[in-house]
């Protein structure tokens, strides 16, 4: 998990006497240009990345596991710092590590404290090789130490279980859906469902503040609303649009590992004939999308993440291909493969490297090649 430093947040720790963990290492000086400090650099990365990732700070003394002066880095240049250490991790960790960002923050008095902030990996074990010696490390408390046999084999299947449970839980969801076992009540009929499930959520055990988005005022619902409520429950945090005094229009789900469910009325009626208006739809898939993955990046939660969206009860829905032209799905249910990112923050940034595989494939359901609301290039164009 990065964090956003600042020197006001650097003196704070210094001044509360912040205790390392897991997750946060203090450390006076940068690592050494010879093989014993490029090799601690690297075994501090690793490790971190192996487990619950974290964060370094170069420029803080450690004084009996906690902060103990700010300690300001005069003596080199960030940038080529930067390069140098960014160089080191590529060389010598293999599979080599996406996951790893450098903030170099500027002190007033002079010179700068260097935080490294590591992401979970989910592409390992890392392996450090260096002068041809080769070891699996991990991080845990405040020490590195290497894998045991038992804990390595787990580590290399940590991926693969973590994406059963993904698809496990999104299985589930959907046949509580379908049976009316939501936490709100909705209209019956079409209902389309929107699943966003981080890899960490399932690949350990994961809890997110969903307390802030309460205190800050926050919500996750998107696009249009014809009105607004929050309600708790065991699950986490459920925010509700209504459609009458019994039935909600949508509802999202947050759950309190991190993964996100958004469930709405899919339908609509015109003329007595059931539509499925595809404009709309998609333009909700997106919005939810990018109403969603920043709230989650501003929780902490990072790293590979699965998008899915599903269709439910449609069967007897027409889907509109022209002004002229409509046709019906060949099954009632239509659950799309899930799509997957390596990176949140990727995704957050475009959300339409997810969205329009999976709506392709939504429309290819109903015998129409790509989705019609992007053209040739991959450019939304929604009309």
């Amino acid at each position: 998990m990065s964090l956003k430093l600042d020197e006001s947040t650097l003196n704070e720790w210094v001044a509360n006497e912040v205790e390392e963990s897991e997750t946060l290492e203090f450390k006076s000086a940068l690592p050494g240009r010879d093989d014993r400090g490029k090799h601690e650099f690297l075994k501090d990365v690793a490790a971190m990345a192996n487990v619950n990732g974290g964060t370094i700070v170069y420029g803080i003394s450690d004084e009996d596991g906690t902060a103990g002066a700010l300690v300001p880095i005069t003596s080199a240049s960030a940038d080529a710092e930067i390069l140098r250490l960014g160089q080191s991790l590529d060389a010598s960790i293999e599979p080599r590590l996406s996951g790893v960002k450098f903030s170099a923050v500027p002190i007033t008095a002079g010179g700068f404290v260097l935080a490294v902030c590591v992401e979970r990996s989910f592409s390992g074990p890392h392996r450090v090789t260096l002068n041809g010696k080769s070891a699996f490390y991990l991080r845990a408390q405040r020490h590195v130490t290497e894998f045991s046999y038992p804990q390595l084999r787990e580590a290399f299947n940590l991926r693969t279980l973590a994406e059963d449970r993904v698809r496990a839980f999104r299985a589930d969801r959907l046949a509580r859906i379908k049976s009316g076992r939501t936490p709100r009540r909705l209209k019956a009929g079409a209902q389309y469902a929107i699943h966003i499930l981080p890899l960490v959520s399932f690949a350990q055990s994961t809890k997110v503040e969903l307390s802030r988005l309460s205190t800050e005022n926050r919500h996750l619902l998107y696009g249009r609303l014809s009105s607004l409520s929050c309600y708790h429950n065991l699950d986490g945090l459920v925010w509700a649009s209504h459609l009458d005094a019994e039935h909600d229009h949508k509802y999202v789900q947050a759950f309190r590992n991190g993964a996100i469910e958004s469930v709405g009325f899919a339908g609509a009626l015109i003329d007595n004939r059931k539509i499925l208006p595809s404009t709309l739809l998609a333009e909700e898939f997106r919005a939810a999308l990018a109403a969603q993955l920043p709230v989650l990046l501003s929780l902490g939660v990072s790293g590979p993440i699965a998008v899915a969206v599903t269709w439910l009860s449609v069967g007897d829905y027409e889907f509109p291909t022209t002004n002229y032209h409509s046709t019906r799905a060949d099954r009632d249910d239509l659950e799309v493969p899930e799509v997957w990112a390596d990176s949140i923050d990727a995704v957050t940034a475009d959300i339409d490297t997810v969205a329009r595989p999976l709506l392709d494939t939504l429309w290819q359901c109903f015998d129409v090649y790509r989705c019609p609301l992007y053209d040739e290039q991959g450019n939304w164009i929604a009309r």
